[in-house]
Order: structure tokens, then C-alpha cells, then sequence
């Protein structure tokens, strides 16, 4: 009789995650940075982008961790104003796990942060609504308010680079 490894006791959820994880990363495979959309499988792309309704745009250099912490603060976060928790953690009582989608691939982090922005004001342009936190990606914003956004995210990067935070 085989002894029982810890892969043994994980749930069908569990393993569920883990292999939605394992995707995201062969997905994100040679990239440094990756914009990346959490879809809701159980709800329709009315615009066909997508396989299933993105509700979140994120960027990240480590997909599988990402992944794995989007579900972790979901299941553990009941009482936080996070959105993406809120809907990651009512799909999960469903029995549902979100799927991940890599969209855009970069070379540094600072285009990868404003890539995230460019990339979730086109998808609320196009009339999805998102449960991003930052306000300028889950509102439209005018042309002179997103480039005073990406104005600051330079300035941070820069700041960074320097040294300070």
C-alpha cells in the first residue's frame, strides 16, 4: 500500500487552484513582467474578447505566486473592501475558480505598471466593468487624467530607481 504523500490530502478545490496556478505560469513563461486578466467562468464575454468575463487587470513578475496569493487573500480576507477578494471569494463558495489569462508580456516594471493602466481603461472602455482598486483602472478617465496617472507612476519608478521607498 502506497503512504499517503500531502498532494494525497489536498481537496479537489485545492488541486484546482494549484492547476490554474501551474497554467498561469507556463502562460507567463520568459516574460519579466505580465499583464494578466482574472476571468469569471461562469459568466459570458457579451464581446467575445475573452474566454469567460474578466473581472480584474493585474501585472506581476511571478504568476504563479500572484495566482496563488489572489486566492490565498480570498479565502482569508472576509472582512477587507478588496473587490477582487470579495468576487474571488464568492466564486470559491461556488465551487468556482477564477482562470487567469496572460495579455500582454513586458521588459520592466515600469511599463508593466503602465501597461496595467492602458490595458484595463481600453477594457472599460469597451464596457466592462472591473474590480480593480486604483480608481483610474476601474473608471474612465479623460485623456489629461490618465496622463497625469502615468506621469505619476513614472515619477514613482523613478523615485524607486533612486533609492526611496
Amino acid at each position: 500500500m502506497k503512504a499517503a504523500t500531502r498532494d494525497d490530502t489536498k481537496s479537489a478545490l485545492h488541486r484546482r487552484i494549484e492547476n490554474v496556478a501551474d497554467l498561469a505560469e507556463e502562460q507567463s513563461a520568459g516574460s519579466a513582467y505580465v499583464i494578466y486578466a482574472i476571468l469569471d467562468p461562469k459568466r459570458h464575454d457579451p464581446l467575445n474578447r475573452f474566454t469567460s468575463l474578466p473581472i480584474y487587470i493585474g501585472v506581476t513578475s511571478h504568476m504563479r505566486r500572484r495566482v496563488k496569493q489572489h486566492f490565498q487573500r480570498a479565502a482569508y480576507n472576509q472582512f477587507g473592501t478588496n473587490r477582487i477578494c470579495a468576487q474571488l471569494r464568492k466564486m470559491l463558495f461556488a465551487n468556482v475558480v477564477a482562470e487567469f489569462e496572460v495579455i500582454d508580456r513586458l521588459d520592466n516594471k515600469i511599463d508593466g505598471m503602465i501597461a496595467e493602466t492602458v490595458h484595463a481603461r481600453e477594457l472599460l472602455r469597451a464596457g466592462y466593468k472591473l474590480c480593480n482598486w486604483w480608481y483610474f483602472q476601474r473608471e474612465i478617465l479623460t485623456d489629461e487624467e490618465i496622463e497625469a496617472v502615468m506621469a505619476r507612476i513614472r515619477y514613482a519608478a523613478g523615485m524607486a530607481e533612486r533609492g526611496w521607498g
